[in-house]
This record gives structure tokens, C-alpha cells and sequence, in this order.
């Protein structure tokens, strides 16, 4: 018989809930069901879908099996990305940008389905407006917004633009669910 994996501390992103009214999600009623679906030590960051937990499958396993229980439990669907904190760390290292000189809060990270095309990244210097600026590393794009994204083409077009799904969060975001990974791996 096989061993049990060991679990993994993991970062899980559900793509927006809480937004505008929308979709809404207690962030009690989101741990139940995690601590239902079997994930451990289910700890939420802020109102808008941040989780750090412990699991033994994969994170892809994790992704389809949140995704099926959300419309069960909750009567909509969304987008679920799941990284190992090896992966999430890794990326947070790979940021381009020096966060001395640009806003954290300006400056996101999105977490992409899968590499995009070498084509559709180029598309997106057409939408970025001046200022803005952005860099792709393997299936995550970090980009700054030094006007806000509330009006930016680049903020809004970068999943249709790349045709990959994405969710993104503010660097002040993720490196606290970096933290948070961190402490849970920790204990």
C-alpha cells in the first residue's frame, strides 16, 4: 500500500468573489468547506478569496476539486488557481520590479493558467498605456500600474490579451499569503 503524501502548505486564489457585490462568500462559510473538502489548517487573507492551506493532492487536483464544491455549496462557479508555496515563493523572488520605486499597491502579480504564447505577450505592449510597464516569467505576469488599474486597458486585457486564465493580486497581498504560507509551513 502506498505511503500518504506528506501535506503541502499551498496558496489558493478563487478569482472574484466579494467584488462589487457580487459572488459573495463568507470567509467562515469558505474554510467549512475547505475543512469539508479535507484541506487542514484553511486560513483566509482579507475578503477576496485568499487562502493558505495544507493538502495532500496536487495543486491541480485542488483546483478541480474547489471548483466543483463552489456552485454546490455556494450557487456560482469561479476560477480557482492553486500554487505549491515552493512555486509562490519562487515567484514572489522573480519579481522584476524593485519594490523601492514602485507602489506595491500598484504593482500586481498574476498568476496565469499556463505560459503564455512568446505572440500574445507582444500583444500587450499595445494596450499598456505610458508608465505602465510589465514582465512575463514562465506562467506568472508582474505589472505596474503607476496611474491605478481602476481605467487601464493593460489591467483589464491581460487574460483576454494572453488567452490564458489569470487572477492577479497586489504585492502587499501576496507577500502577506507568503507570510502566511510561511507560518503554517513553519508549524
Amino acid at each position: 500500500m502506498p505511503k500518504p503524501s506528506k501535506p503541502q502548505v499551498a496558496i489558493c486564489l478563487i478569482r472574484g468573489i466579494n467584488v462589487g457585490g457580487a459572488k459573495i462568500v463568507r470567509m467562515e462559510a469558505l474554510r467549512a468547506l475547505l475543512a469539508k473538502l479535507g484541506y487542514q489548517n484553511a486560513a483566509t487573507y482579507i475578503q477576496s478569496g485568499n487562502i493558505v492551506l495544507r493538502s495532500e493532492k496536487a495543486p491541480a487536483a485542488c483546483e478541480r476539486e474547489i471548483a466543483r464544491a463552489l456552485p454546490k455549496t455556494f450557487g456560482f462557479s469561479a476560477d480557482i488557481m492553486v500554487r505549491s508555496l515552493a512555486d509562490w515563493r519562487a515567484a514572489l523572488k522573480g519579481n522584476p520590479f524593485d519594490t523601492a520605486t514602485h507602489d506595491p499597491r500598484r504593482l500586481l502579480v498574476h498568476c496565469l493558467e499556463k505560459t503564455p504564447a512568446a505572440s500574445a505577450l507582444k500583444s500587450l505592449d499595445a494596450i499598456a498605456v505610458s508608465g505602465e510597464e510589465w514582465k512575463a516569467k514562465g506562467a506568472w505576469l508582474y505589472a505596474y500600474f503607476p496611474h491605478g488599474i481602476a481605467r487601464s486597458k493593460l489591467a483589464v486585457g491581460v487574460e483576454r490579451t494572453l488567452k490564458v486564465r489569470a487572477t492577479a493580486r497586489n504585492w502587499n497581498t501576496a507577500l502577506k499569503l507568503l507570510e502566511m504560507g510561511e507560518a503554517l509551513e513553519s508549524s
